[in-house]
């Protein structure tokens, strides 16, 4: 009998909880939460039970479940279940969706089960980086994309197109200018906010589509254009991964070799033959 691995977090900064099952085969009883499941089947199949209703679970699903859904599930083929999932208070669903919406209101996930193959890398990747700690900015932007896409392909609610002015654009520019001088400290997406007079959403969807990377992804490539210099010189790389904004070296190294193609230490041999 395989033994199942559990693992749970809560994020601080993002105020969710998210959490991991592997090879989990227990059935789980018909039971509700006073809060929103946003989850993803990675392996396994069951048997679910949402509100009366019966449903078949399978690798690739999303599990959505509204605050107070009664729902219930059991094994199916001896096929133990890998599963991702986050949990989503009311009010803090509800402070997101006033941020992306500029309406103060609560979304209802339509069905309990859903295929989204467009967003699973999305939900994924979030989910990673929730359950390591790591990348605040970057974590923050994914949660605000994932939920706007989720919005779009589950919920009982519709975005509007935001109307954005010559003025926003100025707002813009001193959000890219901010991220340009303070590429060495940590930049939270609050800070950034409040700096250039946009609200989050706004901020990341807007920046993206005028510069084509988000905040965070404009952040990343500064820092490696900054490191590029000091490698020419010669900088020893953990100083280097240091004083330009990274927390550790190892973290330099792949975001380095993700957009440049090659390691830091690869891109310094060439000044030194």
């Amino acid at each position: 009998m395989s033994k199942d691995f559990r693992e749970i977090y809560f994020d601080k900064q993002l105020k969710l909880e998210g959490y991991y099952f592997e090879g989990v085969s227990q059935s789980f009883p018909n039971h509700f939460h006073d809060y929103y499941v946003i989850g993803f089947v990675e392996k396994g199949k069951r048997n679910l039970t949402c509100n009366t209703l019966e449903y078949e679970v399978n690798p690739g699903d999303f599990l959505l479940f509204n605050p107070f859904d009664s729902h219930g599930c059991t094994q199916v083929e001896a096929l133990d279940l890998t599963y991702r999932a986050i949990n989503v208070s009311i009010e803090r669903m509800r402070e997101i969706i006033t941020t992306i919406t500029g309406k103060e209101e609560l979304v209802k996930f339509t069905k309990p089960i859903l295929k989204l193959p467009k967003i699973d890398e999305l939900f994924l990747l979030l989910h990673q980086l929730i359950l390591e700690n790591k990348d605040d900015l970057n974590r923050e932007e994914l949660l605000y994309f994932f939920i706007d896409a989720l919005i779009a392909h589950a919920a009982d609610i519709k975005i509007e197109e935001i109307a954005f002015s010559e003025a926003s654009k100025e707002n813009l520019l001193l959000a890219k200018s901010y991220l340009e001088k303070n590429f060495a400290s940590t930049v939270s997406l609050e800070e950034l906010s409040r700096r250039c007079h946009l609200n989050k959403y706004t901020l990341i969807r807007y920046f993206t589509k005028y510069f084509g990377v988000t905040p965070y992804q404009y952040l990343q490539t500064i820092r490696i254009k900054e490191a590029k210099e000091l490698l020419s010189n010669g900088k020893e790389l953990l100083s280097i991964s240091l004083k330009v904004g990274f927390s550790d070296q190892s973290h330099f190294t792949r975001v380095f070799k993700s957009l440049i193609d090659i390691t830091p230490k690869q891109y310094q041999g060439i000044f030194k033959q």
